[in-house]
C-alpha cells in the first residue's frame, strides 16, 4: 500500500474549518480531508504498535491550529 493519493486541487481554504478523518485499523492507516482520501498507508517498520495513544500536533510555531469535536470510535476487528 504505502501510498499518498494525488490531489490536484486545494481541498481546504485558509482559515476554514474542515473534516479530517483518520482510520487506523491494525497496521493500515487511511486519511480523508472533507471526505476525499489523501493517504492509504501500511506501517511495516519492525516494532511498530497497532494500538496506543493519539496525539494532535502541528509543526509551524507561527501558525495557530484549533481542534473541535474530536471523536474516537473503536472499530471492530476485521
Amino acid at each position: 500500500l504505502q501510498s499518498l493519493v494525488k490531489v490536484s486541487r486545494i481541498l481546504v481554504k485558509a482559515d476554514t474549518w474542515f473534516d479530517y478523518e483518520i482510520m487506523a485499523r491494525g497496521s493500515r492507516i487511511r486519511l480523508w480531508v472533507n471526505g476525499e482520501e489523501t493517504a492509504d498507508y501500511k506501517e511495516e517498520r519492525a516494532g511498530s504498535r497497532e494500538s496506543g495513544h493519539i496525539y494532535l500536533q502541528h509543526h509551524n510555531p507561527k501558525t495557530s491550529v484549533h481542534f473541535r469535536k474530536i471523536e474516537v470510535k473503536r472499530l471492530p476487528r476485521e
